[in-house]
């Protein structure tokens, strides 16, 4: 003998199987599969793009502290005296620290009194593109 109800979802109110669309309470294991694919390619996506978020803040931070080196080098040639023993042409010096190398080269310029200063900021771990900055300092006479 087979078991019969009244089902509601149906207008005609007819009575129908157990087995009917009625009594089916859940989701699927083929929905279940396919929600749980969508979102573990989602979750791989914000996966990926975290990894590109924090590489790109290592090489700002990088940038950052190469630019804050290379500044201090600056000032501390542009508050020296002309003719400082700092500032002797020919002298490459070069000035490391937390893995960023700051290279100085001296040379003078065919025009009198003044000296060509190049500071280079390359990075030991990367393999990032070293800046390079020039600067001239005039005597004051």
């Amino acid at each position: 003998m087979k078991r019969t109800c009244q089902c509601a979802c149906n207008a005609s109110l007819q009575p129908r199987l157990l087995t009917s669309p009625c009594f089916q309470k859940g989701f699927t294991l083929i929905e279940i599969l396919l929600v749980m694919a969508i979102f573990s390619i989602g979750i791989l996506a914000i996966m990926t793009l975290q990894i590109t978020a924090i590489n790109s803040n290592a090489k700002a931070r990088r940038i950052m502290m190469g630019s804050i080196i290379l500044t201090d080098q600056f000032e501390k040639l542009i508050s020296a005296d002309y003719a400082s023993p700092g500032l002797t042409p020919g002298a490459a010096t070069s000035h490391a620290d937390n893995g960023i190398v700051v290279e100085r080269n001296i040379t003078t310029t065919p025009i009198p009194n003044i000296k060509k200063i190049d500071l280079t900021v390359t990075w030991d771990v990367t393999a990032e593109t070293p800046y390079k900055v020039t600067y001239y300092k005039r005597s004051p006479g």
